[in-house]
């Protein structure tokens, strides 16, 4: 059966289905009513692949709101009957399982893809405990060839990579047009070290950069790296967002880097604990002035334990953080300050007071940009107890501690207590 619409008007058709069709049952049925909409539907249902883990979506998508799920047996031999498929694929999330890692003929298979536009790979979880993954090596495996070829496609925009041994930072090298990187829970190789001699080739402009747990080495690694010229191979002044996370007081260094490069930085996000959030704030406002006349956003996650402290139970989560903030208060254009506290209760109690200088300061004219303040503060306790003392007190600051933010026309303020047992 054929139509006389045109392929615009079908599009529009399919297109229209799609984001209110996640199962993709819609757009599945409509491929089989002609000829015509089989290819168009195509397209869509084969966009966007995630493997062996439909429980857990890759990042957010570019601009594809549904999805395939499936294992690495079935998309191989969906590629084999059907090699032509393969052109349709622009978004592929495959978590590694162990048979995965033996398979070369998956290698064929990522190579017939050739207009993929975001790769996200991971390792499953082991068979034998949840808590470990199974081992990955980046630099010795059959699947390499394969997975570079994807890689290296001049299509790619976004890599994300999770839970990989022994990365290569020189294998971004031919990656000219990767916008959004993501990594976390990495190990480097040392095989390609930055002081090696300069890269023949363009730029990377990354848009987005975030990065997950034990990725400062990665993003040190790639503030280093230089161009045949002198000038950094990754060029870090068009960076709109970056989320770097702080596990190590050493990490300081890199995101002062980073920061350094960044002059069109929109959106910040970071977390720290009680061992390095002093020397962030010490530095923070400093750091920002590259950034300070478009940074909107900022994002923070402060983990407290003042149980080793020769200070303890005198320590505030806030300490540095508001005199950071007051470094900034007259020249910033920030409209939205998300802040997340988890407090180990029963090893600290701090001068609670005190959080409520944030509030008078946020509130004063000079953050007149400021729309909206959220505040979440998460309890742990070794024994519950619901009637905490410290629990009651944080629960009543939206009108103790924060009575400007909550009154406030033109600042919308979301505070919250979450108590939890450890």
């Amino acid at each position: 059966m054929s139509t006389q619409l045109s392929t615009d008007i079908l599009e529009s058709i399919v297109d229209t289905l799609a984001p209110d069709d996640p199962n993709l049952r819609a757009t599945k049925a409509c491929s089989l009513v002609c000829h015509d909409f089989l290819a168009i539907c195509r397209k869509r249902i084969f966009a966007r692949i995630i493997l062996n883990n439909p429980s857990v979506d890759p990042p957010p998508s570019l601009r594809i709101d549904w999805v395939q799920h499936g294992t690495t047996a079935s998309f191989k031999r969906l590629l084999s009957f059907s090699p032509d498929l393969a052109q349709h694929v622009r978004e592929l999330a495959v978590n590694l399982t162990a048979q995965d890692l033996k398979d070369t003929a998956l290698v064929d298979i990522f190579k017939k893809i050739n207009q993929l536009q975001a790769l996200t790979l991971r390792c499953s979880r082991s068979s034998q405990s949840f808590l470990e993954r199974i081992q990955f090596d980046w630099d010795n495996n059959p699947l390499r060839p394969g997975l570079l070829h994807l890689l290296h496609l001049p299509t790619i925009v976004s890599f994300n990579l999770l839970a990989i041994e022994n990365f290569l930072v020189s294998d971004l090298i031919p990656c000219a047009n990767l916008k959004q990187i993501r990594f976390s829970d990495l190990s480097i190789s040392s095989a390609f070290p930055s002081e090696s001699k300069p890269i023949i080739g363009s730029p990377i402009q990354p848009l987005s950069l975030f990065g997950g747990t034990k990725s400062a080495s990665i993003f040190t690694e790639m503030y280093a790296m230089r161009c045949a010229d002198g000038s950094p191979f990754f060029d870090f002044s068009g960076l709109t967002t970056l989320a770097y996370p702080m596990a190590e007081s050493q990490d300081l260094e890199g995101l002062r880097h980073i920061l350094s490069r960044c002059e069109n930085l929109v959106n910040l996000s970071t977390r720290t604990d009680s061992r390095s959030f002093e020397p962030i704030f010490t530095n923070l406002s400093k750091m920002l002035t590259p950034s300070i006349h478009t940074l909107k956003r900022i994002d923070l996650l402060i983990t407290f334990d003042d149980s080793k402290s020769p200070q303890k139970g005198q320590e505030d989560p806030f300490r540095g953080f508001i005199d950071a903030l007051e470094g900034i208060e007259n020249y910033n254009i920030i409209e939205t300050l998300s802040i997340g506290v988890i407090i180990l209760i029963d090893s600290t109690h701090g001068p609670l007071e005190n959080w409520g200088r944030l509030d008078k300061l946020l509130t004063r004219p000079t953050w007149s940009k400021l729309r909206a303040v959220s505040l979440t503060v998460k309890t742990h306790h070794w024994f519950w107890d619901p009637s905490n003392p410290m629990d009651k007190t944080i629960q009543a600051f939206g009108e103790t501690q924060f009575s400007g933010l909550s009154s406030h026309k033109s600042i919308v303020f979301n505070f919250r207590l979450v108590a939890q047992p450890l």
